[in-house]
């Protein structure tokens, strides 16, 4: 296969791609296309072929979070341009300042290179692990780009094109090599551009992103709340606020972020430095209320919909809540109870399902004397 003018060996083009599907699975769930339209952009980038991708969805689909990751895994030449209407050319491209030079007893010009050369990728991969091509493409991330004013997104057209950038007053364009990774949501109106067709035609692929399956969210919520604090929050309490978000979501009344069930466990960890469920029945309707309305405008109506649905919901909670207790105190007496010899994965699994704990079995260093105790000796299975 033929990069520009260099063969490149189309097994290795394919174990490349599948290690970045592979690594980019780690880290980005219930998404697939998404997984396999970055995988793609990462290595044509490595082999040195520009390659544009558009990713629409509502807030909290992971579209930047997807994008950082495609960066790290590469270890591309990376640049981020945070898309606000005040953004002008000469922020991302650079400046040039005119100066009098003494010596020479003229006027010359000095450039000031801005954040796009960052992702400059020429002669980037002849020292990098993954690349299959001298030049590589490094990664221009812009995020929201549909807060972008149209005229300041005119300078994509030569840099997705041409492969090179003109800076005002300087007598030649500067070649640059790079990819485009842009989000933007196209549910939201305020402070928003329609981004021009010309802008659009430019990119590869277009790929737009929903909320993923709910047991998809649960690791997305479960995963992020570790990063933050290094611990686990208890699975059932993560159950009971994707749930509350996804019911909300059913409504079609709110778009409601992904990042409304972390800011929910965040609370519950800081305020009451537990995770379990119960401290969720003792949050007021008004924190609740505080947790989601930071992402939605809320009319009277429909804040008054929200209380009597926060009310709903936390009457449904509560009588599960109590079940629960019920059937982890049975659990509990059931171990304190058993002599068992070897612990089936179903056993560990329910223990896990009613406490949050990953039991190891009778090595357990938590309930290993539980499973141990010679008090009622009792078949493994029973």
């Amino acid at each position: 296969m033929l990069f520009g003018s260099a063969a490149v060996d189309e097994v290795l083009v394919r174990n490349v791609y599948n290690y970045l599907v592979e690594e980019l699975s780690k880290h980005i769930y219930g998404q697939p296309l998404l997984v396999k339209t970055l995988a793609t952009a990462g290595v044509a980038s490595l082999c040195g072929i520009p390659y544009h991708v558009l990713i629409l969805g509502p807030p909290g689909t992971g579209k930047t979070w997807s994008a950082q990751c495609l960066c790290k895994i590469t270890g591309l030449p990376y640049a981020r341009v945070q898309g606000n209407p005040d953004l002008l050319p000469g922020d991302i491209l650079g400046e040039v300042f005119p100066y009098y030079d003494s010596l020479r007893g003229e006027v010359r010009v000095e450039p000031l290179l801005g954040p796009i050369f960052k992702a400059n990728g020429i002669g980037a991969g002849k020292d990098h692990p993954l690349a299959l091509s001298e030049d590589v493409c490094g990664i221009l991330f812009v995020d929201e780009i549909n807060r972008m004013h149209p005229r300041t997104l005119n300078f994509l057209v030569e840099v997705m094109a041409e492969q090179q950038v003109t800076i005002k007053g300087l007598p030649k364009p500067l070649k640059v090599k790079l990819s485009v990774i842009a989000t933007a949501n196209p549910l939201q109106d305020e402070g928003t551009f329609t981004i021009p067709a010309h802008i659009i035609d430019r990119f590869n692929v277009i790929i737009e992103l929903n909320y993923p399956d709910e047991e998809s969210e649960n690791i997305i919520v479960m995963s992020a709340f570790k990063r933050l604090f290094g611990i686990e929050p208890n699975p059932i309490t993560v159950a009971h606020v994707v749930k509350f978000i996804r019911t909300l979501r059913e409504a079609k009344l709110f778009v409601v972020s992904t990042r409304v069930a972390i800011n929910m466990l965040e609370w519950l960890f800081l305020n009451y430095n537990s995770t379990e469920p119960k401290h969720l029945l003792e949050m007021s309707d008004e924190e609740w209320i505080g947790i989601v309305r930071k992402t939605v405008k809320l009319s009277p109506d429909e804040l008054n919909f929200l209380y009597k649905f926060v009310k709903a919901f936390k009457e449904t909670l509560s009588k599960e809540v109590v079940l629960e207790k019920t059937m982890i105190k049975v659990t509990e007496e059931y171990l304190k109870t058993s002599y068992i010899n070897s612990v089936s994965e179903e056993q560990k699994e329910l223990v896990h399902m009613l406490t949050g704990h990953h039991c190891e079995g009778v090595d357990c260093s938590v309930c290993g004397k539980c499973w141990r105790n010679p008090v009622v000796k009792r078949d493994a299975t029973s």
